[in-house]
């Protein structure tokens, strides 16, 4: 379970990564990365940002399942 949740955080990072910034991915993506320290959101927002759209998922899988499991009983 813990790998497939990782798993799919890993892929939200790197398609939002990609997503916000597709052409300084194609142009240059390791002075992007480096540079990742001096940015005005903090190193950390990429991880951030890709956690909170992960987490509005989990919400929505999670209802889901929930929703799933009531209609089943009935």
């Amino acid at each position: 379970m813990f790998w497939k949740e990782l798993k799919i955080y890993l892929l939200l990072f790197v398609l939002l990564s990609v997503a916000m910034h597709f052409s300084i991915w194609l142009d240059h993506p390791l002075e992007h990365i480096k540079s990742l320290p001096k940015s005005s959101m903090g190193w950390w927002h990429p991880f951030l940002f890709a956690f909170l759209v992960y987490l509005f998922i989990a919400v929505i899988r999670l209802l889901d399942f929930l929703f799933k499991k009531v209609m089943k009983k009935k």
